[in-house]
């Protein structure tokens, strides 16, 4: 039978990323008004302290002596109830520790990370009688201290804890920790004016460049920073540091967001004129979000037929319906291009996320969009953890892409985590190809997708002749077939270039 929990304790179900099982811990009183599900905290396990998630809040335990949760670390969950069902599938669809899923979910650097420096002392570079591990460690250590895992990988001893322990007992060795603190608002110092005061006044008067701040204020009808406000009065800032110091200026901490789609901001283009194909693509998914039920579509289109325009066209049906977007590309390479075309269309706020942000414009990008704040989100194959609160349209473009299967651990394919997440949402989920995967034109034969086709391209552009070579017609061994040959040949002769790509198995540089 399940213990009763002690009146001062609850239990949490935690996930430590790595292990696969979930873990009971006894909640103090203290910490019980914070424990939520999808809330990060600082648990014991072994030797160790960790960082899990909580998966779920229990009444009971099977377990006697639960150890306790020694830190909430966040205020509100930040994984919501939505998001942790979905990690859920994920880890029992790809067999991976729920913890490491969740881990997975959240933008990278969230978590505090310390590390540990493991460095020789001049005690520990005399001395003569050691053991053979600590000889290795002190080869290793040699040239510089190095970080604990560093060490074990080149130690490779599994009594190296305890021989470090013992050496650094002994002062031959010194351990040092660094932390990386967890990524922060941005925050910046604003101006704003005490008071109401009139700045055409005696006082004023005789103070010409403050009066110029006050009514630059004024105008504004905000607060500004102190570069914003010398450039605009024309003072320095002695003149702002004298007025505060009078009391004159309020100074106040505000928060100011890191916006890595600023340089892919593009002037306002006009919508093109649909194709018949587009057209009728654009009103079979416009229908779909109007349902407000799951619902999956394969635009299967030649390259150049304009699906872009048919993502952006749906996109807008989605945001008209009060549901935000979700847009998955298969490169970060990719991400800025479509940002323009989107900042372009969209008088929203689009954000970008992919590993080629900073841990600060990933974090901030990750705040935003969890409030709601941002409607659209453009990003790599980690995105489809986006912490959306209304996802209505879920785009995977070039969804036959193998860079949308993630090689490390929790290992997932980005593209069917995409559909789950739309059925559980209740969201349209769209695919994209010109060339789509098997499984997904097999499952529009059939009728698990609904399938929309764009043949032919945008403005009557004529599609490129393709030419097939029997090499059988060729057996004299030789690098390029004669057709091919004559090809280069001509293009270089009319001073064209031409492109060779070569379908490179293993090891074969010869060619």
């Amino acid at each position: 039978m399940p213990r009763s929990p002690d009146p001062a304790t609850l239990v949490a179900e935690v996930a430590v990323p790595g292990v696969r099982k979930l873990f009971d811990y006894a909640v103090p009183q203290e910490l019980a008004r914070a424990a939520a599900a999808g809330c990060r905290v600082r648990v014991p396990l072994g030797r160790r302290t960790v960082t899990g998630f909580i998966t779920a809040g229990k009444a009971a335990s099977d377990l006697p002596d639960l150890k306790p949760v020694l830190e909430i670390l966040d205020p509100e969950p930040v994984v919501d109830a939505p998001l942790l069902s979905l990690c859920r599938w994920v880890a029992d669809y790809y067999f991976a520790p729920l913890g490491t899923v969740l881990r997975a979910a959240l933008p990278a650097g969230l978590d505090e990370v310390r590390t540990l420096h493991v460095g020789l002392t001049e005690a520990g570079r005399a001395a003569r009688q050691v053991s053979p591990l600590f000889r290795r460690i002190r080869d290793a250590l040699l040239r510089g201290p190095r970080t604990r895992r560093h060490l074990a990988r080149a130690v490779g001893s599994r009594r190296l804890a305890a021989a470090l322990r013992d050496a650094r007992a002994a002062g031959l060795v010194e351990i040092t920790e660094t932390v990386r603190r967890a990524p922060r608002p941005r925050m910046r110092r604003v101006y704003s004016a005490a008071g109401d005061p009139d700045p055409s006044g005696p006082y004023w008067r005789k103070r010409p460049a403050q009066a110029r701040v006050i009514s630059v204020l004024q105008r504004a009808g905000r607060g500004m920073t102190a570069a914003e406000l010398g450039r605009a009065a024309g003072v320095d800032a002695g003149v702002l540091r004298r007025m505060e110091r009078a009391g004159l200026l309020l100074v106040s901490e505000q928060e100011d967001p890191r916006h890595p789609t600023e340089g892919a901001a593009a002037a306002p283009v006009a919508a093109p004129e649909l194709t018949a194909e587009q057209a009728a693509a654009v009103q079979a998914l416009a229908r779909a979000l109007a349902g407000g039920r799951f619902a999956a579509f394969l635009l299967h289109g030649v390259t150049g037929s304009g699906k872009t325009e048919v993502y952006l066209r749906a996109i807008r049906e989605c945001l008209a319906r009060g549901r935000q977007a979700l847009v998955l590309v298969p490169e970060i390479a990719l991400t800025p291009q479509l940002a323009r075309t989107f900042t372009a269309r969209f008088p929203e706020p689009v954000a970008v996320l992919h590993s080629g942000l900073s841990r600060g414009e990933r974090y901030d990008q990750w705040r935003r969009i969890r409030t709601g704040e941002i409607p659209v989100v453009i990003g790599a194959r980690s995105a489809v953890f986006a912490p959306l609160p209304r996802p209505g349209l879920i785009v995977v473009d070039e969804e036959h892409d193998p860079t949308y299967k993630q090689a490390d651990a929790p290992r997932y394919h980005a593209r069917d985590v995409a559909l789950v997440r739309a059925r559980q949402a209740g969201a349209v989920a769209l695919l994209g190809s010109a060339t789509p995967s098997l499984e997904s034109y097999a499952h529009a034969q059939s009728g698990k997708y609904s399938l929309l086709t764009l043949r032919s391209r945008v403005r009557g552009l004529a599609l490129p002749r393709v030419r097939l070579v029997d090499l059988r017609r060729y057996p004299a061994p030789d690098l390029l077939s004669p057709p091919v040959r004559r090809a280069v040949t001509r293009a270089l002769a009319a001073g064209e270039q031409a492109l060779l790509f070569l379908n490179r198995r293993g090891y074969a540089p010869f060619l």
